[in-house]
């Protein structure tokens, strides 16, 4: 067994716990609502930063299909893949949440934060935006799982060397790591979730990443063993 299967399985193991600890006990536990008041503490003058993290969803989309679409010529199939993940990460959290109903952390937890709406308000100096609640159930973290898939695959890409030229993989590679490393924290910052909340995101995000490119290269790999063997080429034999 490879090591990467081996890491998906145990990434499957602990999603697998994780649900059903979720599904048996949906309020949160108190080493969530402790994790969330001491990152609100801790990083409360940075919380622009926070929002400007989970803002960027719809601008981080254009951004990066925009740039990938200078490469479509070259590899059609991988960067449509993007979007294919993309549609389906939320679909799969959409669905996940119906199952498990998990509450969102409360009202009173909004209005103690930084939301879409309070930090326009903030920006603007009077009540102009309604601060509203979030969705009804939160587990998974949507946010969370759109990016891991987003910009895990373009991860993928740069690692198959499928974008070549250097400045624009160095950028790429940069922001997708920050966003990454980032939109869990600024999920819970800003009261959308808990800590498994987005711990399951990730899982999720990452388990499925990995087994639509898996599924992705065997695919290719069939077909240009068929294309070999329609033309009488067998690479594997020995002359």
């Amino acid at each position: 067994m490879s090591q990467s299967k081996l890491r998906v399985l145990v990434l499957s193991a602990l999603l697998a716990i994780l649900t059903g600890i979720i599904r048996l006990h949906k309020p949160p536990f108190s080493f969530e609502v402790n994790f969330y008041q001491w990152l609100t503490t801790t990083t409360d003058p940075i919380g622009w930063l926070w929002m400007a993290i989970s803002m960027a969803y719809p601008l981080a989309l254009i951004l990066v299909f925009r740039l990938l679409w200078n490469f479509w010529r070259d590899s059609k199939k991988d960067e449509f893949l993007l979007l294919v993940l993309v549609t389906s990460g939320i679909v799969i959290s959409g669905f996940l949440k119906k199952i498990i109903q998990r509450p969102c952390p409360p009202a009173e937890v909004l209005s103690t934060k930084l939301t879409g709406a309070g930090w326009l308000n903030q920006i603007i100096g009077s009540p102009v935006f309604e601060t509203k609640t979030p969705a009804s159930f939160c587990w998974p973290s949507g946010h969370v799982i759109t990016y891991t898939v987003l910009f895990g695959g373009v991860l993928v890409l740069i690692n198959k060397k499928i974008i070549k030229t250097q400045t624009l993989t160095k950028y790429l590679a940069g922001l997708s790591w920050f966003l990454l490393a980032t939109v869990g924290m600024s999920r819970i910052f800003l009261g959308q979730h808990w800590l498994l909340d987005v711990v399951g995101g990730y899982l999720i995000g990452f388990i499925w990443l990995w087994l639509v490119f898996s599924w992705f290269d065997i695919k290719k790999k069939n077909e240009t063993q068929n294309h070999f063997k329609a033309i009488g080429y067998y690479p594997d034999q020995v002359v």
